[in-house]
């Protein structure tokens, strides 16, 4: 799955363990910025881990 900025990925959980994150930006090193949408808290990862998150779009 391509990440794109400004879309919301979910990780495919139902429950408690549902998380989505909406992705603001990239940092220039490979990485994606995002916001936790749960908690509100922005958060850094890689490219390739928010790939293995993302199971779909919101």
């Amino acid at each position: 799955m391509q990440i794109e900025v400004n879309n919301t990925y979910h990780n495919g959980k139902n429950g408690d363990k549902y998380r989505a994150r909406k992705v603001i930006g990239f940092d220039g090193r490979n990485g994606v910025d995002y916001i936790d949408v749960g908690s509100g808290k922005i958060g850094n990862c890689s490219i390739e881990t928010m790939k293995r998150f993302a199971k779909g779009k919101v």
